[in-house]
């Protein structure tokens, strides 16, 4: 019992992607006892009948409905915003199946992950357990708090964090400062955790409160822009991720320009039609500390009460962010504005969305490749998108995970179409249309996912999320 062995494929192309045999790993006697005498009592899995699932709830019940964060510990709380639903306090999910979560013997909420001997994933966490919590604390990195050999592989032991610094809404000025300085650290939002845990599946009321009272750490451990869209024959990979993090700003923020005018040529700036003009990240993040360092705290703690609805229907490059500013602010900045999307611009846009223009003019660009596979709805807010890449032969699954609930629905004829393998990995947001014949979500580093559903869905709804992509 001293090594466990570990029933599933860790190298991409071997064997099939067997979820279960992966959930089951963690749920099984032999790997609670390794872990228990470890010091470490590994959350319980949950059940639907006879299906294990991606989730798990803490063996040892809260003493208390909330719980104050104490570095690198997370602030937990019970609370939901949906007390319809059952109540599973402290709920994680993880859809790979390579981490599981426990709490130590003070009873503290943590992550293990499995890390493969001999990889530089496993150096760099080496490298971070090295480190002193002051020195990650002031880099924004959560600390690696425990490395558990066990044969070829490593069990990374982390503090429990969470996803989703931009939720609920923020109310002050200060919120949106503080969420969008974080996500410029990075430029891409599914890196980033917060030290606050509650039930995965349901609300978090909590941290909105936490975020306004500048309680609540955010450290770091997406495509969404139409620099491609007119059938151009290439990309900057890291030009087209400062891109989709502007136009991710823009879905959510760049209705309150008025009330944070450095949005606007923040926002302009980042999703830039010029590439060659557009911000770098280290020129966005510096841009934006500047002008954040400007605001007083007077304006930093007004609330930012919206004067506009946030219209989702226009795009981000159709918005005027510049209305109602104030004229000097406008003058001050006039270099940073972009001009209007020119008329033959937007006409060879709608020729490209045309079924003539989807089945030529991409053969030009680099949206090269396709995969075959299906897509289901299996619960819920859940799906499961399985495709089997060409070529290759190998089998990706994103898993992913709706932001409300949907109908159950199946596609069995199912595309991928993505520009290079590299695309398929880590967690991905998306937003996209279900129904009523077709669902089609767009990922916010490029791929796009589309098929045609088993049985229609009415009526049809905007779809948003995330997942996560698993390669075998």
């Amino acid at each position: 019992m001293d090594i466990l062995h570990i029933p599933f494929y860790f190298e991409p192309g071997l064997g099939l992607y067997d979820m279960e045999k992966r959930f089951t790993f963690w749920a099984s006697p032999e790997v609670r006892e390794w872990f228990k005498a470890r010091g470490y009592t590994l959350y319980e899995r949950c059940w639907e009948e006879d299906m294990i699932l991606d989730t798990s709830i803490p063996a040892i019940p809260p003493q208390t409905d909330c719980g104050e964060a104490e570095y690198p510990y997370a602030y937990f709380d019970t609370d939901s915003e949906e007390p319809e639903e059952p109540k599973m306090p402290l709920r994680s999910r993880d859809m790979t199946g390579k981490a599981g979560f426990a709490q130590d013997a003070l009873g503290r909420h943590v992550a293990i992950k499995i890390v493969r001997a001999d990889t530089d994933e496993y150096r760099i966490l080496r490298f971070l357990h090295e480190q002193s919590l002051d020195t990650l604390k002031e880099n924004s990195i959560i600390p690696v708090l425990e490395l558990i050999p066990n044969g070829a592989f490593w069990f990374a032991v982390m503090p429990r964090w969470a996803l989703y610094i931009d939720t609920p809404e923020p109310v002050y000025i200060h919120e949106v400062v503080f969420i969008v300085h974080s996500l410029l650290k990075d430029i891409c939002s599914g890196n980033f955790l917060v030290n606050h845990i509650t039930d995965d599946w349901i609300g978090i009321p909590r941290r909105g409160h936490l975020r306004a009272e500048k309680r609540l750490l955010s450290y770091g451990s997406f495509n969404l822009s139409n620099d491609t869209s007119a059938g151009e024959f290439d990309y900057n990979p890291f030009v087209l991720d400062v891109g989709g993090m502007g136009v991710f700003f823009c879905r959510k923020y760049q209705h309150i320009t008025d009330r944070l005018p450095i949005l606007a040529p923040l926002l302009d700036m980042m999703t830039h039609r010029n590439l060659k003009r557009r911000f770098t990240a280290d020129e966005a993040l510096l841009f934006f500390e500047d002008r954040a360092a400007e605001l007083s705290e007077a304006e930093l703690a007004a609330a930012i009460r919206p004067t506009k609805d946030r219209e989702a229907g226009i795009k981000y490059d159709n918005y005027d962010r510049w209305e109602d500013l104030p004229p000097l602010f406008v003058d001050r900045w006039k270099k940073y504005r972009a001009t209007p999307v020119p008329w033959y611009t937007r006409l060879l846009r709608r020729f490209c969305a045309t079924e003539f223009g989807e089945r030529y003019v991409p053969k030009a660009s680099t949206m090269s490749k396709t995969a075959q596979g299906r897509i289901t709805g299996t619960s819920g807010t859940r799906f499961t998108a399985t495709f089997v890449l060409p070529g290759s032969g190998m089998q990706v699954n994103y898993l992913g995970n709706f932001s409300s609930s949907i109908q159950t629905f199946n596609s069995a004829n199912a595309t991928l179409k993505y520009n290079a393998d590299n695309e398929l990995t880590a967690t991905r947001q998306f937003d996209g249309q279900l129904g009523v014949n077709n669902i089609k979500l767009t990922l916010t580093n490029g791929p796009v996912i589309e098929g045609v559903l088993d049985m229609p869905i009415s009526p049809p709804s905007s779809v948003s999320g995330s997942g996560v992509w698993a390669i075998n």
